[in-house]
């Protein structure tokens, strides 16, 4: 998990002296990784949410399923949403 912290001069200096106590703080590879996941994260996405569709729509075809909840179906009580 990552994130960033906006201070005033006032109390950066405690933000500093937690963060080299705590050890909290990420690498430049850290922040790099993040960088780079987040710039695929919208195809991961959409090829995650494409598979699930498949899965979900599979699961219906299935005689031993009575039923499946799937927001992306349109059989779904809330897909309107």
């Amino acid at each position: 998990m990552m994130g960033s912290v906006s201070t005033n001069e006032r109390s950066s200096s405690l933000v500093e002296a937690y963060k080299v106590a705590s050890g909290v703080c990420g690498s430049n590879c850290d922040s790099y990784s993040v960088l780079k996941g987040l710039k695929s994260l919208s195809v991961r996405l959409a090829y995650h949410h494409e598979s699930a569709l498949k899965i979900a729509s599979y699961l219906k075809t299935v005689k031993g399923v009575v039923r499946v909840l799937y927001p992306a179906l349109p059989e779904f009580p809330y897909y309107y949403l």
